[in-house]
């Protein structure tokens, strides 16, 4: 696959990867001094590392202008007190970082800055982010990026470390949706939850913010209305979002059946006490909620599954069977018979 330098620059940036193993890290030939400092020596270790890889970098070394343009962001990390040896072997190991910061340099340094910081990152956990996310993140502007953390902000995460643990736990609230549309989600929210619980599920699981607020409204009307849970389960339990609304009625619907869940009785509240709570209920897997909830075994919860699923089958069908009218009867009839005919001459 090859891919143009920026407009100011000339050349190529071809990056063709095949099928190979790394090399082993121990045989590697120690860097030189010069390798070890931003210029022409550092970028041709590079190329010969991924070489060796099976993957093709040709860069346009004998432009003064083109080579000055590609060190000029590692000049700056080096400035930040990035060191030489990291960022070798980052561009060794990973090559889409080196691709990034070399044909997109400007735009690669914008992202890092905002990370390091909104993020409480350094430069190095922040190329590490780049690395991972390079396409998704420099496919979007550093405005759009700042946007949709200002959701978290406006809902009481703090910049730091705090919005750092957000980020790490779902980098695509950077660069997926709308910060506009994430907004209006949390807003959404406020009719379910106070302020102080929206922000704790942002801080716990920041994909909610993605999510399709009919379906959360769904859901939640669900669990609060028919099985009495309130919002300190909520932000406890970090799959409720997630869930197709059918698995979690299904979940709530075999523990009444087996004894394991009462609905909620406000003059009764004893009830609630002894029900599992919503994390336990949602988020365990299927071998866990059966045996360690439910009180089942495993072949138990599968049957039944698959009772409802057919029960759902023959309720999405019109009529458990086909109709036919009198006046169809010999076509109908024909029309099997041909069938069975081709059965016959079929192999097993």
């Amino acid at each position: 696959m090859a891919s143009r330098i920026p407009r100011n620059l000339l050349g190529r940036f071809l990056n063709r990867r095949t099928l190979c193993t790394a090399p082993d890290q121990s045989a590697r030939v120690p860097y030189s001094p010069a390798e070890l400092q931003v210029g022409p020596a550092m970028l041709k270790r590079i190329t010969s590392e991924h070489q060796k890889e099976g993957r093709t970098f040709i860069l346009p070394l004998g432009d003064e202008d083109a080579v000055e343009t590609m060190l000029k962001p590692l000049h700056t990390l080096v400035n930040t007190g990035v060191k030489p040896q990291f960022l070798l072997d980052a561009f060794v190991k990973r090559s889409e970082l080196f691709k990034a910061l070399v044909v997109n340099g400007e735009k690669s340094m914008q992202v890092l800055e905002l990370l390091v910081e909104t993020c409480g990152m350094t430069f190095e956990d922040a190329m590490r982010m780049l690395a991972s996310y390079s396409d998704e993140l420099l496919s979007v502007s550093k405005e759009s990026i700042f946007e949709r953390m200002s959701v978290f902000f406006n809902s009481g995460i703090l910049a730091g470390k705090k919005m750092g643990k957000v980020v790490r736990r779902c980098p695509a609230i950077l660069f997926t949706s709308d910060g506009k549309n994430m907004g209006k989600l949390i807003e959404g929210l406020t009719s379910f939850f106070s302020r102080g619980e929206i922000c704790a599920m942002l801080e716990n699981t920041p994909e909610i913010a993605l999510m399709n607020l009919t379906d959360l409204e769904e859901k939640y009307e669900y669990i609060y209305f028919m099985m009495r849970i309130e919002g300190d389960e909520f932000k406890q339990c970090s799959t409720w979002f997630s869930k197709d609304l059918e698995e979690i009625m299904n979940r709530h619907e075999f523990l009444q059946k087996v004894g394991k869940y009462t609905t909620p009785d406000p003059k009764k509240p004893q009830y609630k006490m002894e029900n599992p709570v919503l994390s336990r209920i949602l988020d365990l897997s299927d071998i866990q909620f059966a045996t360690d909830v439910a009180g089942v075994s495993m072949e138990e919860w599968t049957i039944y599954q698959a009772l409802l699923a057919k029960q759902k089958e023959m309720a999405d069908k019109e009529r458990p069977y086909e109709r036919i009218k009198p006046s169809q009867r010999k076509a109908y009839e024909r029309r099997h018979k041909e069938a069975a005919k081709k059965m016959e001459h079929q192999l097993e």
